[in-house]
């Protein structure tokens, strides 16, 4: 599987928990990192994505219906390494300069990831 949207789709077909996007593809970009982790806001499932400058970070509340399309956005224009927590793997994902993709996952160590009542994961 080489391809980022058929990787992505594979790993949103489970439940994301946490994401971290990083390596910039340029040093223009405006980001260094972003951080998604899944919350309830006001009775909903969210993604709060905390983008970090320099000095600053800056936070955006995404339903989850649009965050697949917004990870892909951002692999293809901002960042070329990813590490995506679902509630049973650690998926890696890499794209080189030339834009191939390398994917690895590895099983969270016989525990799932749960959410808390405050939308934090924990380890049970």
């Amino acid at each position: 599987m080489n391809n980022i949207e058929e990787i992505v789709q594979t790993i949103f077909a489970e439940n994301i928990i946490k994401i971290i996007m990083s390596g910039m593809r340029s040093s223009a970009n405006k980001y260094k990192k972003i951080i998604i982790v899944k919350k309830k806001i006001k009775g909903s499932d969210m993604f709060q994505l905390a983008k970090y400058t320099e000095s600053q970070a800056f936070h955006e509340n995404l339903p989850a219906t649009g965050l697949k399309d917004r990870v892909l956005e951002l692999f293809r224009n901002e960042f070329r390494y990813s590490v995506i927590w679902t509630v049973k793997h650690e998926h890696n994902i890499r794209t080189s300069k030339k834009q191939e993709v390398s994917h690895s996952k590895k099983p969270i160590d016989g525990t799932e990831i749960q959410l808390d009542g405050a939308g934090e994961a924990n380890k049970r």
